[in-house]
């Protein structure tokens, strides 16, 4: 874990200026690594394996020796909410959430206060945006009302400049999804983005969680025969894991992924799939 702190901080500081840089061809390919490593997590057999995986990566990771700040904070982002979603698994009210992610949360919101939106790369928004929801309960409400009226504008800004990128997608239909409609929310537009983000995969990765949320969208939206059709692109990328395994098993319950994620309704779920057995 220190190797990587050490690396991270190391390609932090390559770059003072005040002015984002795109992101090179070799900064795509390390970021493609960690998405492929995150990929290989859902093969695993338990979360606990998961854990040993990915401290063992941190121990280790890929040479970073070429990648910018923004490159450094998109790969950490990803380690970090790898992290947190194996610890939210196991007990979702651990008091170790906050201390996973808050390290680099930090690093986000100080970046972003030296540069334009503008100039950020779309994958850097999709990731740190997973890190600031993710922590979004740990802030005072007044900071989560003006990070949320914020994001939907950061999603726009991202899609505008990079149209067909897909994890930007996704994360922008998980906002119109769940926004209010007062804020702009919108399930047709969510849908629309769901389905943007799996023709738009350019990776594994992608190809793999586009189409496992959007089975989601569609089982909550009553089309069976979407939901089928995304559930079974998503296994012939990764054909018989548990995460498939546990999905089918909320929907034949009647629950989606999505209500299982729901911190207001995970009880609910784990207490009706205990009942089932």
């Amino acid at each position: 874990m220190r190797k990587l702190a050490t690396i991270l901080f190391a390609a932090l500081a390559l770059c003072a200026s005040t002015n984002a840089k795109p992101l090179t061809q070799g900064e795509l390919s390390y970021i493609n690594s960690i998405l492929e490593f995150r990929l290989s997590l859902r093969t695993l057999p338990s979360a606990k394996d998961v854990r040993q995986k990915i401290r063992a990566f941190k121990d280790s990771p890929p040479d970073a020796a070429e990648i910018g700040d923004e490159c450094a904070i998109i790969a950490e982002s990803m380690i970090s909410t790898a992290e947190y979603n194996c610890e939210y698994e196991e007990d979702e009210k651990s008091p170790a959430l906050e201390g996973i992610l808050r390290p680099t949360f930090d690093k986000i919101i100080a970046y972003k206060s030296r540069h334009d939106t503008k100039e950020f790369s779309a994958l850097f928004t999709a990731a740190t945006t997973e890190v600031i929801n993710s922590m979004m309960q740990f802030l005072p409400r007044t900071d989560v009302i003006s990070i949320a009226l914020k994001e939907k504008k950061e999603y726009d800004a991202a899609i505008e400049k990079e149209p067909d990128c897909s994890q930007v997608l996704m994360n922008a239909a998980f906002w119109y999804y769940f926004a209010p409609a007062f804020a702009g929310g919108s399930a047709e537009k969510a849908g629309n983005f769901f389905e943007s983000a799996q023709e738009n995969a350019k990776n594994d990765y992608e190809r793999y969680y586009a189409a496992i949320y959007a089975s989601q969208f569609f089982f909550e939206q009553k089309d069976a025969a979407a939901c089928a059709s995304y559930m079974a692109q998503a296994e012939r990328v990764l054909p018989g894991t548990r995460h498939v395994s546990f999905i089918r098993t909320l929907n034949e319950r009647g629950f989606s992924l999505f209500d299982y994620n729901d911190s207001r309704k995970r009880a609910k779920v784990k207490k009706a799939l205990s009942k089932a057995h």
